[in-house]
């Protein structure tokens, strides 16, 4: 007698209920990097029950690229081909002479300490935009700092922006709004 088992194949529900499974977890993990595990799960389950032979490296090789697309990890940071351009204001009012500070991998407002940044760009008298230029994408908060000459006030103000993965190489545009 033979140690060697053949596996029976589950029968057609339950097939169907591991496989809705995974893609519900899938849809809803957290990183990408859980992403491409419940992925290759499902691509695993996928061709040990139902394909055979050289099958099998076709759509390793077919699904592959797309699992690894998916994987693309987006931490925030310099390094990348992304820019984002911030305008400064108050209400509806440009502010000139704003300074925003920038931090990478937030989404909550890490404070008024400028040291809490990782880097900052002061616009020019006459405009109130700055450029942040090769960021990879990710999360940032952006802290805005200037002064509304009409009200004779400091104003400050901050948002957070996202960088998607399908953004990495495209300038984005986004107001930082300021207040009193």
């Amino acid at each position: 007698m033979s140690d060697f088992h053949t596996p029976k194949l589950p029968n057609t529900c339950q097939d169907y209920k591991i496989i809705l499974l995974i893609l519900i977890s899938y849809f809803y993990s957290n990183t990408p990097y859980q992403n491409t595990l419940l992925l290759f799960r499902l691509i695993n389950h996928y061709l040990y029950w139902s394909i055979s032979g050289m099958k099998k490296i076709f759509f390793i090789l077919l699904f592959l690229p797309l699992a690894w697309e998916f994987s693309s990890c987006c931490k925030g940071g310099t390094g990348g081909k992304a820019s984002l351009n911030c305008t400064v204001f108050h209400h509806a009012k440009p502010i000139p002479a704003a300074t925003v500070y920038i931090k990478y991998n937030a989404s909550d407002f890490p404070g008024v300490d400028p040291s809490a940044y990782d880097s900052h760009i002061t616009s020019s008298n006459t405009s109130n935009q700055v450029i942040f230029d090769n960021l990879h994408c990710g999360d940032y908060y952006l802290y805005g700092v200037g002064f509304d000459s009409a009200l004779m006030l400091p104003v400050t103000g901050g948002i957070h922006y996202q960088i998607k993965y399908s953004d990495r190489t495209h300038a984005e545009f986004t107001a930082v709004p300021v207040t009193e």
